[in-house]
């Protein structure tokens, strides 16, 4: 199972760092449909925004 589902709440340590060699990593073309697995991730992250819109 995926780290990331309908029910997992992104916090900070989900983050990555300034410094981390992942930010220069090239991207990849997205797929469409996106697939479902993308489509929890996105979801997660939407409902980190709202929560954090929420405590600001």
């Amino acid at each position: 199972m995926a780290k990331f589902h309908p029910d997992y709440m992104i916090t900070m340590k989900d983050f990555v760092k300034e410094h981390s060699d992942l930010l220069r990593k090239q991207t990849q073309d997205v797929a469409i449909p996106v697939p479902l697995e993308d489509r929890h991730i996105l979801f997660s992250m939407l409902q980190y925004l709202k929560t954090a819109k929420t405590r600001f």
